[in-house]
């Protein structure tokens, strides 16, 4: 059968010449050649058909006729094109679409780090935690998929966290606890404590070519004016004068006491506050004196504050957050109120800071990390721009030794990972069943967190109160 007249449609001239170009491309083609006698056929129609068309005054010109086994040939390549141009088609669809799933996964990620830069850095690690509000997992929009948040204070990072210095103080050896320390005259000062038998009266300052090196003592006197040996007081640095506070001696102590050399002594007060106590506290911050905590056999949390040493105000009689205690330390730095270790009971380890939006009114505070050895009756202050912790005592016995800490300009490393089900139904990622947890038998790589094509792992910091974030590894 042949198809040769086409008046009408001038365009099949077109078609036809287009058709013919294929067949070639075709008849040179590897696979073509191998079936010979196929070709031989095509051939033998393809030459009778050429003859029948110069022998017809009314066909259209031989170059535009062509069979029925052409027009087979013809739809068939139409057939593996269009199947051809489907499955890349398709191929190009789902890249889209997994383009479009990890910009999502991706822009949830950019969100939820925003969001956690915006955040109290001191609070990350808790309200991002396992319990916590907003919580360690998040939804992600507009995919079936889970965020989960992983976050890391690790002191190790940034120099921060605390180290010990000194091992063994031999010029005190069982000479004292339950003492107070400071800075006075550029010299750290020890005054006052407990042995085990008296109480003292002694008062050692630092003489140290190297100011910052801690172990060099020299000893005032043994028995300055104008107070009696008592442990567990507090003493400070105001007016240009050093302070003493409270304390006991059998007695509860509830008076005030200050020298300009360490030597001679004056009374303020003999009733400072509404009771007597040992193991409080005492700092200097707001230009007032501040007494907080103690102990006059029950655990106080009262917070007392003076501008003179004689009169004294109670600023609050139940902070709603630390527990009451004594034997702990307080001290300024970074221009808030710190909170250090102490007994309620139990020796603790936690530390606390003032975060107020009035930052005098010692009523709000904010609980910091750490990983030292908790202990009671240590003293703390602030020397060559670190915080101090010096000896103190715990369930194990006396503690000889000495502490310093750079503070906690935090840097709190952050892993964000979220996981989903692609359309096609995989789950893309470790987290099988989408809940934003590792649980058994997810974790394939064995690396104890979850894996997936979108993970951030970065850091988060409030060094000098600027929060900032730096890309991670």
């Amino acid at each position: 059968m042949k198809i040769n007249k086409f008046e009408e449609i001038k365009s099949w001239q077109e078609a036809g010449i287009l058709v013919k170009m294929i067949y070639n491309a075709i008849k040179v083609s590897k696979l073509f050649n191998q079936d010979y006698r196929l070709r031989d056929q095509i051939y033998s129609i393809t030459s009778i058909n050429s003859m029948n068309s110069m022998n017809s005054s009314n066909s259209i010109n031989s170059t535009c006729g062509f069979t029925l086994v052409e027009l087979l040939i013809a739809c068939g390549i139409l057939v593996t094109v269009l199947a051809a141009f489907s499955v890349t088609f398709n191929r190009t669809l789902n890249l889209a679409e997994h383009s479009r799933d990890d910009y999502l996964a991706s822009a949830a990620v950019r969100t939820k780090l925003e969001e956690m830069r915006s955040h109290n850095v001191n609070k990350i690690m808790v309200d991002y935690g396992l319990g916590g509000n907003p919580g360690s997992t998040f939804d992600v929009g507009g995919l079936a998929g889970k965020g989960n948040i992983s976050v890391v204070d690790n002191p190790g990072l940034y120099g921060g966290g605390e180290s010990q210095v000194i091992t063994n103080f031999p010029v005190w050896s069982g000479s004292t606890g339950r003492h107070t320390s400071l800075v006075y005259d550029n010299k750290m000062w020890v005054i006052g404590g407990f042995n085990g038998t008296d109480y003292q009266t002694g008062v050692w300052y630092t003489n140290d070519l190297n100011l910052a090196d801690g172990q060099t003592w020299t000893q005032v006197t043994t028995n300055p004016s104008g107070w009696p040996g008592r442990k567990g007081h507090t003493s400070l640095v105001y007016d240009n004068k050093i302070w003493v506070l409270g304390g006991y001696d059998g007695v509860y102590k509830n008076d005030v006491r200050y020298s300009a050399d360490g030597i001679n002594w004056i009374q303020a007060t003999n009733t400072a506050w509404s009771t007597g106590r040992e193991g409080h506290t005492a700092l200097v911050y707001d230009n007032k004196m501040w007494v907080i905590g103690g102990s006059n056999g029950s655990f106080l949390n009262e917070i007392w504050y003076s501008t003179d040493g004689q009169t004294w105000t109670q600023v609050t009689a139940n902070p709603p957050v630390w527990s009451g205690r004594f034997g702990h330390t307080s001290l300024v730095y970074d221009n808030k109120m710190w909170i250090i270790g102490g007994n309620n009971g139990g020796v603790l380890n936690d530390i606390w800071y003032t975060d107020d939006t009035n930052l005098a009114d010692g009523q709000t505070w904010t609980q910091a990390v750490t990983t030292w050895v908790g202990r009671q009756g240590h003293t703390s202050l602030v020397y060559d721009n670190k915080m101090w912790v010096i000896r103190g005592e715990n369930s194990t016995g006396p503690q000889n030794d000495v502490w310093y800490s750079v503070g906690y300009d935090r840097l709190l490393e952050v892993v964000i990972t979220v996981c989903w089900r692609a359309k096609d139904g995989r789950i893309i990622g470790e987290d099988t069943n989408l809940n934003g947890v590792l649980d058994a038998g997810e974790d394939m790589n064995a690396n104890s967190e979850l894996d997936s094509p979108v993970k951030f792992r970065g850091f988060i910091t409030d060094k000098n109160e600027l929060k900032k974030t730096y890309l991670g590894y």
